[in-house]
């Protein structure tokens, strides 16, 4: 068990939700209009910021994959992941393609959808394409480093990853790119996995080394943010996360919270929870997102008229995830469930969240 991954896993979840929240609230709050520009650019901003969200979540998985097993891969380890991991994203991307034809009142084009969420990841699933990916790469990769050097892999590793989404970026400039499917091969994530199997495979010398250089790593994280800010400004990328500059910021601000984690004497209690539950939360919180924002009209009158942009953001946030913690609980309380939201994730004490009868922890899909 890795207890910097509770800290790492939990901000990613939030922050994830957190994204979503204020991106809906910019397209859906009713009362948009008489906000002022300085509100809704702040907001913008902080989006912007957020985009770290899925990718230390695929770094987390590496490392957690990494830390695991180190020298290969049981028997049954993709059988286990293609029935708590695969299965609910095949479950979620009928049901969000359903969602959506719901929404538009377009019954008619469900197939399309369907197509578009799981076979060309155009939902916000697509992360477990990507880690499917990883699973797959885990059970050679133990062989490559046996004739390249890890070290050299993780040079190698950077410039495939930064000369691919350069590469995104130029021809997506030039409209000359199929934006559909662009973000889902390894190579867009490649090096966060090689980073994160060196980490996993030497613990001990990135908590020596990270622990004592706390404050640097957080104004280069800072420094990164900015550049990321300003790019989303000129217009250099597409906007996403999937880009060279959230590269450096999310690598940057993994260690950061890696580093400051090491030094603290206990995991807090709420961060074990939203850790424990993340996986839940990250496949139900964007419909109750959508549920909430139905639900906002029937509010009484009065509290609607005296709602803001940023009461708004704080209402979807903190109900979607209740909502998506306790929806989880649930459903993971009957085996069926977690074939819905997969398992649990275990606790620092090794017990499951809210379930500790459940069987072994596939935190590595996190």
């Amino acid at each position: 068990m890795i207890r910097e991954v509770f800290f790492l896993r939990a901000i990613a979840c939030l922050s994830i939700v957190l994204g979503h929240s204020i991106s809906s609230s910019l397209n859906w709050y009713p009362f948009l209009g008489a906000e002022s520009k300085l509100a809704v650019d702040v907001w913008r901003t902080v989006t912007e910021l957020l985009l770290f969200g899925t990718p230390m979540f695929v770094f987390i998985s590496a490392l957690v994959l990494s830390h695991a097993y180190p020298k290969g891969t049981p028997q049954g380890f993709l059988l286990k992941r293609t029935k708590y991991i695969l299965v609910p994203y095949f479950i979620m991307g009928v049901f969000y393609a359903a969602l959506a034809c719901a929404i538009e009142g377009a019954f008619a084009t469900l197939p399309g959808k369907i197509w578009d969420h799981i076979v060309l990841g155009q939902f916000h699933g697509y992360f477990i394409v990507i880690i499917f990916q990883f699973y797959l790469l885990h059970t050679v990769f133990h062989k490559v480093i046996r004739t390249v050097p890890l070290k050299k892999l993780l040079l190698y590793s950077l410039l495939v990853n930064a000369g691919y989404l350069l590469a995104v970026a130029v021809l997506w400039k030039k409209a000359a790119f199929p934006v559909s499917v662009w973000w889902l091969p390894f190579s867009a994530w490649i090096f966060y996995y090689v980073l994160a199997y060196h980490v996993g495979q030497n613990l001990d010398w990135y908590r020596r080394k990270l622990s004592p250089y706390g404050l640097q790593l957080g104004i280069g994280s800072v420094v990164a943010a900015v550049a990321v800010l300003l790019s989303a400004r000129t217009g250099i990328f597409p906007f996403g996360s999937k880009r060279v500059d959230v590269l450096v910021y999310t690598v940057l601000l993994c260690f950061f919270i890696f580093g400051l984690a090491s030094r603290a004497k206990r995991v807090p209690r709420w961060l074990e929870t939203v850790s424990s539950y993340s996986f839940g939360i990250y496949w139900l919180h964007v419909f109750f997102i959508a549920v909430l924002h139905k639900a906002f009209k029937f509010l009484p009158q009065g509290l609607r008229e005296h709602s803001n942009l940023s009461l708004y953001i704080l209402y979807l946030f903190i109900t979607a995830l209740l909502l998506s913690m306790a929806a989880t609980y649930l459903l993971t309380r009957h085996p069926a469930g977690e074939f819905i939201v997969g398992k649990l994730g275990v606790r620092v004490s090794g017990k499951r969240g809210g379930n500790p009868a459940q069987g072994q922890n596939l935190t590595v899909a996190k």
